[in-house]
């Protein structure tokens, strides 16, 4: 641009030599000397005519002149002011022609029309360029530039002119006849809003300067200054610089711009070989040197921990440090562009996956090579090889290990496992082959304990080829037979297609074959024993967890919605949450979507249903079946059933119509007798159920039953009416009559009993004839395995004196109130009872009850009893106490008049207490438990009392009830290292005594834990040893 300046000013000056010479030729010859004097002042000039409108103005037209090295053509009016010679030269249509493919210097310019002669004789003037143009060749392009202004000539020299997209504005001083500096502006019009402006500096350099449009003078984008030979920059606002940047040459672009974006205080210097820009950016210094000669560029790039969002890759929050070098050539920049480095990516975001590493390249003849290792979802992948822009292939291997897939960041699917791959770019340059393997793995329900396959990855689809399947299994089929198989599969495009899938195990096997695309399938598929669990996600809209075994054959093809097909289903060993069914044949044909179900059979405990009809959809699939049940005998219910219903709607919303009846069930109701010759029917009526029912209970009880269901809605109400209902319980049995309401507010139609809220069974009963086992609460006895029952909450009332208590050696008669309350799962026993008569049977002596009263907040948690009662033996009267918790009783006894204990004890007949105890509703070992249990309570009292009496440092009484024998020890320590003691049977055939002595040596003289032991008992036998105790 610097050159094409220096030409123009060159046409100018021309200009100004044809005015002085005009000026003096039409005042000294006329016009007709004109022309003659121009001829040899310039040789090679010609103008064609001349026109002089005495005295001020001239007019040459279609004035030529050619030099060797530029022709100039032009015509030229020439204005003259009497009194200051040439005023004002106009130049219409100027025609620069410039033939140099040499660059112009100051030296050359002098050379061609500078000497101190004509400088000296230029006058003040104004010359106007009216449509003007120069044309040049520069670097092997031809250029023509529109030339429009004014020049002012004087001394100093005022340009206003317009250059092709260049306005300039500037005034150029000389210094020493010769041109030397100046200042104005150079306007752009590619530049955003804005102008360029320049001056002198200290007259040694000049300053560039960018200034905002209507901003003239204040600090703009940048500064740029040469001084003593070096080039220096400023850019106070480098963001607003780089908007310019993007504004003024689109080619540079994104990349460039993002990474001088945000930095602060840049600096350029250099020289005319090259130069240098520094600039902090993320609180680190970074680097561009750039090195120029005549034959192209060379920039080295040194970046520290660079920020970039590149839009044109799907990577997000690039962080990354880099050494690169580019160069290029001037004549071909893209042909001979080079580049070469290293990028070190510290963090960066691959479709929601964070990668780090470091890729190596080189950049030449439109090929990049390197390699790459990047760490990406806990493992290694490593590439070397290199791609052809110009083919569009590539060469080289990729390794990747121990990639974890369930970081994989997937919305609908759950990956677990460790994928490992090694591969290579085929001979073609556009494909990858190798080997992926996968190791515990798994995709949502189903995983893999082991894969291996050959893949194929072209641009357009991958491929993977022999896959060997190894341990497949389920969450429900864990730890079953084992299950391998072999697939050939290729993805493309929205497009799935099965070339083939085996899957095996011991038993069975399953093939399939296929294409999925986004909106229709084409498959067929077989099974044959096969696993229920692998396949049974089918089922998934219906609600059902099924396992056991399937055999199928299955064709089907079309849109999702729209499909066609035929299948035939049988399954086998079917487990459920709706219970066990040993077989299930289906056959369903398909045509635009509607699934027709042919009679399809299924068993169940014995009782066949039979359904068909149509579901329409798979999302939500709509119905309209016919479920029939022939008359037969179905064991789950204990009865005979049948049933003829017609359903249709949603599973969420059916409408159900017809009946299901039972009949002639037996069944073995939890704590009652034997429900026999029951009987209900449900009478179904789209969402409503009438329910009516009876039986009988035992031999003399019955159950009435009746009420409505609201399918929908939660209003279930159910009413029981019982008649002489004997209860068989641990606790409590009695003949049983009254009326039960069940309610229940929700879920009743939809889920077996055992899982149903809300549900709740109430009460009034009478029960007559009832007993009341102590032990039972004791002992905390169940009635064995019960099916789980709604929640409970009974009341049940007593009749006074018909009240039993039986325990251990009790029989008391009662009246209060007993209720039954909580769940079946935690039932509470709440009661508050009184006796009026009764005995109980204590160390073989039976004592009359005076008074007694049960009371249980909770049976489960601290019933409480209290009972007093007396006997009168040999005139002496014992008064018997009995209180605490049912499980920790305490036992106390009394006189009148008062005497020891030992000696209350001697006047009980407890050795003969066995003959006397109530056995009701114990076994032997229960009674010998309890016994032993009392017994050692009441003993454990005497005990404390003898040992605080006598001063003695052990005493022991041990009953032994089932030997009938007692045994008591005493034992005293005589010194600190001497301990006697003293044991005695009583009552036994054969009476024994035993009489032993220890003496515990001293740790200083012996071992430590050294005793001696010495005995004699009543048979002259003696004893004698050693005892010597170790820890381990």
């Amino acid at each position: 641009m610097q050159h094409r300046n220096k030409i123009i000013f060159i046409s100018l000056l021309i200009t100004a030599a044809f005015a002085i010479v005009l000026f003096w030729g039409a005042v000294k010859l006329g016009p007709g000397l004109i022309v003659e004097k121009l001829s040899q002042a310039y040789p090679g000039l010609v103008v064609e005519k001349v026109e002089w409108q005495f005295f001020t103005k001239f007019k040459l037209t279609n004035v030529s002149y050619a030099a060797e090295r530029f022709t100039f053509t032009s015509d030229i009016t020439v204005k003259i002011n009497p009194l200051n010679g040439v005023s004002q030269v106009v130049l219409e249509q100027p025609h620069l022609q410039l033939r140099s493919q040499q660059q112009l210097s100051w030296e050359r310019v002098q050379q061609l029309i500078w000497n101190e002669k004509f400088l000296s004789q230029i006058p003040k003037a104004v010359i106007q360029v009216v449509d003007g143009q120069v044309d040049f060749t520069f670097r092997s392009h031809d250029w023509s530039l529109p030339v429009d202004g004014t020049i002012h000539l004087g001394s100093d020299t005022y340009l206003d002119l317009m250059v092709g997209d260049f306005h300039f504005d500037q005034i150029i001083v000389f210094k020493e006849q010769l041109p030397a500096f100046g200042s104005g502006s150079w306007q752009y019009k590619q530049i955003a809003a804005g102008q360029l402006a320049w001056h002198i500096e200290n007259n040694q350099g000049f300053v560039l300067d960018y200034f905002k449009a209507g901003a003239a003078g204040e600090t703009g984008e940048f500064d740029l200054w040469i001084s003593d030979g070096y080039v220096r920059g400023w850019l106070p606002d480098f963001t607003a610089a780089s908007r310019t940047l993007k504004s003024f040459q689109p080619a540079v672009g994104g990349v460039a711009a993002q990474i001088l974006a945000g930095g602060r205080t840049p600096r350029l210097s250099g020289t005319a070989d090259g130069f240098k820009l520094t600039w902090e950016q993320n609180g680190r210094w970074q680097e561009a040197v750039a090195l120029l000669d005549s034959e192209g560029i060379s920039i080295k790039l040194h970046l520290s921990g660079i920020s970039l969002q590149l839009e044109e890759l799907p990577l997000d929050n690039v962080l990354v440090d880099a050494e690169v070098v580019v160069s290029s050539g001037w004549e071909q920049f893209v042909q001979q562009l080079h580049a070469d480095g290293t990028l070190i990516i510290h963090h960066a975001d691959y479709r929601g996956v964070d990668l780090n590493g470091r890729i190596e390249f080189e950049y030449g003849n439109k090929q990049v090579a390197g390699r790459a290792s990047l760490q990406i979802l806990g493992g290694v992948v490593d590439f070397t090889g290199g791609y052809e822009f110009g083919t569009k292939t590539a060469d080289g291997k990729l390794e990747a290990a121990g990639l974890d897939l369930s970081l994989l960041p997937l919305d609908d699917y759950q990956l677990v496992g460790r994928a490992d791959f090694s591969g290579y770019i085929s001979a073609d340059g556009r494909t990858l082959l190798g080997i992926l393997e996968l190791e515990n793995a798994g995709i949502d329900q189903f995983r893999i304990a082991a894969a291996s396959s050959r893949l194929r990855a072209g641009l357009d689809q991958i491929q993977l080829i022999d896959a060997a399947l190894h341990g497949i299994e389920t969450e429900q089929t864990n730890g079953g037979e084992p299950i391998t198989g072999f697939l050939n599969l290729t993805f493309k495009r929205d497009q799935i297609w099965i070339q083939n899938l085996e899957l095996m195990n011991a038993d069975g096997r399953l093939k399939a074959q296929g294409t999925f695309a986004s909106d229709q399938i084409e498959i067929s598929s077989e099974a044959d024993n096969f696993p229920l669990q692998l396949v049974g996600s089918v089922f998934d809209n219906f609600g059902l967890d099924l396992t056991g075994q399937v055999d199928y054959a299955i064709n089907l093809s079309g849109k999702f919605d729209q499909l066609n097909g035929h299948g035939k289903v049988q399954f086998s060993e079917v487990y459920c949450e709706y219970g066990y069914f040993p077989a299930i044949d289906i056959e369903v044909e398909l045509e635009d979507g509607l699934i027709y179900l042919k009679p399809s059979t299924i068993v169940k405990a014995g009782a066949e249903l039979i359904v068909e009809g149509t579901v329409q959809g798979f999302d939500e699939p709509q119905f309209d079946l016919q479920l029939t049940v022939p008359y037969s005998y179905a064991e789950d219910l204990y009865g005979f059933v049948e049933a003829d219903l017609q359903i249709a709607g949603t599973l969420k919303k059916p409408q159900i119509d017809g009946r299901l009846a039972l009949s002639e069930v037996e069944y073995p109701v939890p704590y009652l007798e034997q429900l026999r010759a029951g009987g209900v029917e449900l009478l179904f009526n789209h969402d409503k159920i009438t329910v009516l029912g009876s039986g009988y209970l035992g031999s003399s009880g019955s159950i009435d039953l009746n009420g409505i269901i609201d399918i929908f809605n939660p209003d279930t109400h159910l009413d029981m009416k019982i008649t002489n209902a004997y209860v068989f319980h641990p606790i409590v049995q009695g003949a049983v009559d009254g009326y039960l309401h069940l309610t229940a507010n929700a879920g009743l139609f939809y889920a077996p009993i055992q899982a149903l809220q809300g549900v709740k069974l109430e009460g009034n009963l009478n029960l007559n004839r009832a007993k009341v086992y102590l032990s039972g609460l004791a002992h905390n006895q169940t009635a064995g395995e019960r099916i789980p029952l709604p929640e409970v909450d009974l009341d049940i009332d007593f009749a006074s004196r018909e009240f039993e208590i039986l325990g251990p050696g009790i029989h008391v008669l009662a009246d209060g109130k007993l209720t039954i309350a909580g769940t079946s799962l935690k039932p509470v026993l709440q009661a508050d009872i009184n006796a009026v008569d009764g005995t109980a049977n204590v160390l073989g002596t039976s004592f009359a009850i005076t008074s007694g009263r049960f009371q249980a907040a909770d049976w489960r948690s601290r019933p409480w009893l209290a009972v007093a009662g007396t006997a009168v033996i040999n005139d002496l009267e014992v008064i018997l106490g009995v209180e605490g918790e049912i499980n920790e009783l305490n036992w106390t006894i009394s006189s009148n008049p008062a005497l020891p204990q030992h000696e209350i004890l001697s006047q009980l007949n407890w050795l003969r207490l066995l003959d006397s105890f109530s056995t009701a509703g114990l076994t032997a070992d229960q009674i010998w438990s309890l016994i032993q249990e009392q017994a050692n309570k009441v003993f454990a009292k005497m005990e404390h009392a003898i040992q605080k009496y006598f001063l003695l440092d052990s005493v022991q009484i041990d009953p032994d009830l089932f030997k009938r024998n007692l045994y008591i020890t005493l034992g005293k320590y005589i010194r600190p290292n001497v301990y006697l003691s003293y044991q005695r049977s009583f009552f036994a055939a054969e009476i024994t005594e035993n009489l032993d002595i220890e003496y515990r040596f001293s740790g200083e003289q012996f071992p430590a834990g050294l005793t001696l032991k010495a005995g004699v008992d009543n048979q002259a036998n003696r004893r004698f040893g050693l005892e010597l105790k170790r820890r381990f």
